[in-house]
């Protein structure tokens, strides 16, 4: 495949990923939801006591991105933040005692637009395209793992 080709692919892929989690955000309607945050919301949710080091390497983020979304989240009572009783320097993180409903809530509409967005496709495209996800991830993976 040209060089092109692959960008215009990265360039969709990017653009609807993008789309999507915005439209999530938008029917969510909470103003603390910025860039991102929802998957962070959705990670800390599945991981709960997820260090933020291991959460920073999760989400491929560097120490800076992660305080700054984390501090976010926390304002807005979403998330907690509870310090290592055996390293004062690390940080557990864990999600607040509303956010199972609120969990539920973004799985439900994430639902409707993942849905809504292979309405046309048969299991099969469904099952080709997430095994192609999984080849892009691991090719990705073998990448880091050179450098």
């Amino acid at each position: 495949m040209e060089v092109c080709n692959l960008d215009a692919v990265f360039i969709e892929l990017q653009s609807a990923i993008q789309k999507s989690n915005r439209l999530l955000q938008l029917k969510l309607k909470k103003e603390f939801l910025k860039r991102r945050s929802v998957i962070y919301l959705i990670a800390i949710f599945l991981n709960q006591g997820i260090t933020m080091q291991d959460l920073a390497l999760l989400m491929q983020v560097d120490k800076g991105t992660i305080t700054k979304t984390i501090k976010s989240l926390c304002a807005a009572g979403v998330i907690k933040k509870l310090q290592d009783e055996k390293d004062k320097r690390i940080w557990h993180l864990y999600s607040a005692d509303n956010l199972d409903e609120f969990y539920l809530e973004i799985n439900s509409q994430y639902n409707q637009i993942f849905s809504s967005l292979f309405n046309n496709y048969s299991e099969e495209k469904i099952e080709l395209l997430k095994s192609y996800i999984t080849r892009i991830t691991n090719n990705i993976n073998t990448l880091k793992s050179l450098h």
